[in-house]
């Protein structure tokens, strides 16, 4: 599943709302991730940790923020 994180355009992970991954206390990779893909997902195969991969794959996505939540993060 999409988690609404990429690097699209800027080289930069940031969720889909423009906050750079990088000013983000969570993360959750997968071991040897990021690659150099350009969208992340929740993969199943290494329990759902993070992982790149290439954003033309049709996956589910999810998305959640809480009420008042405009961080960004997680």
């Amino acid at each position: 599943m999409w988690i609404g994180v990429d690097k699209l355009y800027t080289g930069v992970y940031k969720y889909s709302d423009g906050t750079p991954l990088k000013d983000c206390r969570f993360t959750n990779w997968a071991p040897n991730e990021p690659g150099d893909s350009d969208c992340v997902q929740f993969w199943a195969g290494k329990g759902y940790k993070w992982d790149d991969t290439y954003c033309t794959y049709q996956k589910m996505f999810i998305c959640q923020i809480g009420p008042g939540d405009n961080a960004g993060c997680c």
